[in-house]
């Protein structure tokens, strides 16, 4: 924070620029900082010269705590908008029924994509084994 009322003022109208530029951009980590940040310099400078930044920080804390929202207005009374009657304005046009769109074919598994992890000894299934040609047992046993 500087130490000169000028200095002060001044480091209150960036943080209010930068409060609108924040709120717009729907920064609101950084506004809730600037909230912060703009309210410890109006309480360290006199009431008499900071009217106009308090007026704005009010405006801003409204619009920010409405969030999406279009900020309220004081005063002014919302004017309901005439019904129109319903049998003169044109009717809406029936939508044309599409056919549906023929389902896309599969996709080619890519050439890249992981293969099913091998075992050493392949599956030999139900074969004859002639354990006799192999030596495991004599001729004339099988």
């Amino acid at each position: 924070m500087p130490k000169k009322q000028a200095g002060k003022i001044q480091a209150l109208q960036q943080a209010i620029k930068a409060l609108q530029m924040a709120s717009a951009t729907k920064h609101r980590s950084e506004a809730r900082y600037l909230f912060s940040r703009a309210r410890a310099l109006v309480e360290a400078l006199p009431a008499s010269q900071t009217t106009r930044e308090r007026q704005q920080l009010a405006e801003l804390r409204r619009k920010f705590a409405a969030g999406s929202k279009a900020a309220p207005k004081s005063g002014n009374k919302s004017i309901p908008k005439p019904v129109s009657k319903s049998y003169l304005a044109p009717k809406p046009k029936p939508r044309p029924v599409l056919e549906p769109e023929p389902e896309p074919a599969p996709k080619r598994k890519s050439k890249f994509a992981r293969k099913k992890k091998r075992s050493p000894f392949p599956e030999l299934g139900d074969r004859y084994i002639d354990r006799a040609a192999l030596g495991y047992v004599p001729a004339g046993e099988a």
